[in-house]
């Protein structure tokens, strides 16, 4: 019966409609023929494809999927039918293009045709495709969506009176405020199922998922988080406004300043209290705190922040202390596991037999059980591609003068008090 299928397909007696669905249903089947006749086939897909050649319509896209397969079975190598998927995908992404240049579906295919590029080991079409998307990125509009979220019923007024309650009740004791603050203003990690739910309109979200830069990112479809938005990000926006309320409530009263949080950090935390020296310096130099590090950023935060509450028409200026205060919270972690005893490995053998460190990501996993789980997805919330990528898009110059936000500096400040308050005895698992 194979046989017979299989001699309808090779003597060209059928329409090339049919022969096209034929190919398809034979290219996801094609470990039942031999290598002779996927490599017959191989030559009806050229058959084909130059069929649809002129049109260069989406039909030419699908003969190249189809043949993709037959050829990898018949002699270990489709490059050229990846090769020719990626040219269709470049033309219908550069016409796209020059109709509108916003239309952000234009990177999705330029991605596409790079991917087939690649496969196909084609490095002059490679580079030509990376500099094609440099170049025509940027045009794209990215539109927002706007998810509006109502409680209502006793859910709604429990998580109302909550969110007024919550910065009376940091600020209700002044020797208390920091550490209710570091301990009140951090959400409960996403649960595992929470997580892995798939509503509908999944794919869509998924294909079009762009990173600040719109450089087309699938980290989020890799960790199995598929919901185009996170419950995470949801209550994060409750959070945020409790932190801007609790600093607004705890800047007027005088209970959250700049000197009384130089003191909590110096007398109350490990940043005032441990000392570090370097190898190079002399035996008897004086050792160093962490506090320098981060007086110059706080100095600046609140100095703003003091003049916008005098005048209300102000703007403050946030860049300055927060490129300060983001590119330290690396430093510091280091700095915390160089301190422990036993230490916590900063650094790891790499590919090529090099030491290099460990990532940002890497280390606030690894000093997870000194935070606390729900401390620790915050910081890789905040910091990493996990959620906001702060760090990586202050360090490499992404952010754009209206990121700099009084609610992103705020939770950069959070950070450091959690950062601060470390234990050094790792805490039980509650897992």
């Amino acid at each position: 019966m194979r046989e017979l299928i299989l001699g309808y397909l090779l003597d060209g007696q059928q329409s090339v409609e049919v022969r096209q669905r034929q190919l398809q249903f034979f290219s996801k089947h094609a470990d039942l023929f031999s290598r002779v006749d996927c490599g017959r086939l191989d030559g009806v897909s050229q058959q084909v494809y130059e069929h649809y050649k002129a049109e260069n319509g989406y039909m030419t896209k699908l003969v190249c999927e189809a043949a993709i397969p037959l050829a990898a079975r018949a002699t270990n190598d489709a490059r050229k039918w990846h090769s020719l998927k990626g040219d269709y995908i470049k033309s219908h992404a550069l016409q796209r293009h020059a109709v509108e240049p916003t239309d952000f579906v234009v990177q999705t295919l330029m991605k596409d045709a790079l991917d087939c590029y690649q496969a196909a080991g084609d490095k002059q079409q490679v580079l030509a495709m990376e500099e094609l998307i440099s170049a025509t990125k940027h045009d794209a509009k990215l539109h927002k969506v706007e998810f509006n979220c109502i409680l209502d019923g006793p859910e709604g007024m429990l998580m109302s009176a909550w969110m007024r309650e919550m910065p009376a009740y940091i600020l209700e004791v002044d020797a208390l405020v920091f550490l209710r603050l570091r301990y009140n203003l951090i959400p409960g990690r996403p649960m595992p199922e929470v997580a892995d739910a798939e509503p509908g309109l999944t794919d869509l979200f998924r294909h079009v998922a762009f990173d600040r830069n719109r450089n087309i990112t699938t980290r989020q479809q890799r960790m199995g988080k598929k919901l185009p938005i996170s419950p995470y990000s949801l209550l994060m926006g409750f959070y945020r406004h409790m932190t801007f309320e609790t600093f607004a409530h705890g800047l007027q009263s005088g209970q959250i300043t700049y000197a009384n949080t130089l003191q909590f950090l110096r007398e109350r935390s490990w940043l005032g209290k441990m000392e570090f020296h370097r190898g190079q310096d002399e035996a008897d130099a004086p050792g160093y705190t962490l506090i320098p590090w981060v007086e110059p950023a706080l100095r600046s935060y609140f100095a703003e922040m003091e003049r916008a509450q005098q005048d209300k028409t102000y703007e403050p200026d946030l860049m300055l202390c927060m490129d300060s205060l983001t590119v330290k919270m690396e430093g510091i972690l280091r700095h915390f596991c160089r301190a422990l005893d036993p230490p916590i490995a900063t650094n790891r053998r790499a590919r090529n037999g090099d030491q290099q460190e460990k990532t940002l990501e890497e280390i606030i996993e690894s000093v997870e059980s000194y935070s606390g789980p729900d401390a620790g997805y915050w910081l890789r919330y905040v910091f990493t591609k996990e959620g906001w990528n702060v760090r990586n898009n202050v360090a490499h110059g992404f952010m754009n003068p209206q990121d700099y936000s009084v609610g992103t500096m705020q939770a950069v400040i959070l950070a450091l008090f959690v950062l601060a308050t470390l234990n050094i005895t790792p805490q039980e698992s509650t897992d």
